[in-house]
Formats: C-alpha cells, sequence, structure tokens
C-alpha cells in the first residue's frame, strides 16, 4: 500500500493486521517490516484511532529478540521520560518485561509471560527459546541435588511437562535420576550442558 503512496489511516489497519498475523506465524523478517512502515505511518499519518502504543511495545519487546540495546535503551528512555503519566497496559509490560531482560531476572521474564497483554506473548516467542536454555543452565548450576519436572515447567512458563520434556529433549543431554523422567539430575545435567 505505502509503495502506491496509500498513507492513511486504512493503510495502518491493514500493516497492523498483517503484523498481528506475521506474529502468529512466528515470521519476525515481515513483522519487522511491517513495524517499521507502521513505525513511519504513525508519526506521518497521525490517526485518531490507533494502536500506536501496542506496536510500540512490541517494537520494545522485538528489540529483546535482536539484542539491540542502543534502539532498546533509546526507546526506553523516551518511553520512562517522556510518557510517565499516560503509559498503556502493553508499553508498561514490555518495559517490565525489558528491565528484567537487562538485569537478567529470567524469573520475572517468565512470571511477565505469562500476564502478557494483547499479542505481547507472540512477540516474546521469538526470544524466548533463548532465554528459556540460558535459564535452564542456571537453574541446573543453583539447584542440587535435582529438581521435579513440575518446577521446570512453571519456571520456564510451559503449559505442561509434555512440552517441558520435548524442549528437554531439543536441549539435549538432560540427566533424569528416575525412568518416569520427573525428576533432574541437576549436578549431572549442569555438567553435561558445559
Amino acid at each position: 500500500m505505502t509503495v502506491q503512496g496509500i498513507r492513511d489511516e486504512f493503510s495502518i489497519q491493514v500493516y497492523e493486521m498483517h503484523a498481528r498475523l506475521a506474529l502468529q506465524t512466528l515470521d519476525h523478517s515481515e513483522f519487522n517490516i511491517c513495524q517499521s512502515v507502521l513505525k513511519a505511518l504513525y508519526n506521518e499519518v497521525s490517526p485518531t484511532l490507533t494502536n500506536e502504543d501496542e506496536f510500540t511495545a512490541y517494537r520494545l519487546l522485538y528489540y529483546l529478540f535482536t539484542r539491540d540495546i542502543s534502539d532498546l535503551t533509546a526507546l526506553m528512555t523516551e518511553l520512562l521520560l517522556c510518557r510517565k503519566n499516560e503509559r498503556s497496559d502493553s508499553i508498561q509490560h514490555s518495559l517490565d518485561v525489558a528491565l528484567a531482560w537487562l538485569l537478567g531476572c529470567q524469573h520475572r521474564i517468565f512470571k511477565l509471560y505469562t500476564s502478557a497483554p494483547l499479542h505481547s506473548s507472540y512477540v516474546m516467542n521469538l526470544f524466548l527459546p533463548r532465554e528459556r536454555a540460558a535459564y535452564f543452565k542456571i537453574l541446573m548450576k543453583a539447584y542440587r541435588p535435582w529438581v521435579p519436572i513440575t518446577f521446570i515447567t512453571s519456571e520456564l512458563a510451559f503449559i505442561d511437562d509434555i512440552q517441558t520434556l520435548k524442549f528437554l529433549e531439543e536441549l539435549g543431554n538432560v540427566v533424569f535420576t528416575d525412568s518416569s523422567r520427573t525428576k533432574i539430575d541437576c549436578k549431572g545435567t549442569f555438567e553435561s550442558l558445559k
């Protein structure tokens, strides 16, 4: 639409919908294109009905996925200083996630994931596999002698133990203390993950 020079509220709605669909299918490159166009359209069109806060929140979370520290801190600064009194739930949530990520507080990231507003969880799904692997290693180093699989399910914000076991199989080198695979040997797993 922007190629044809159509830059109005309708084009904003189309790009917002396209971005949401890209998120649902984990198409991060298409989402990023939509985000770039939306950022420009929000500045040019000044729509009356807008989801700008929603997509600003997604952009902040996307910077976590790309590990773009300079854009992340610039946007955080803008949101913290310029929009102190007018933060939407989605912006506040993304700021909380970004701060937790910068501080290395994975426990908080996963708790925030479970309460993500709108489509924020879809954006977080882009970087959660990386964060899960890192946090799992931390848990294996911190706990002894073993942890139940249910604890890992809860800490890593999986829906159920089956999803957790699938993640652990993909991660590889996980040592269980029992044949039913309900307890993880922390020391053995940590040593094998080095």
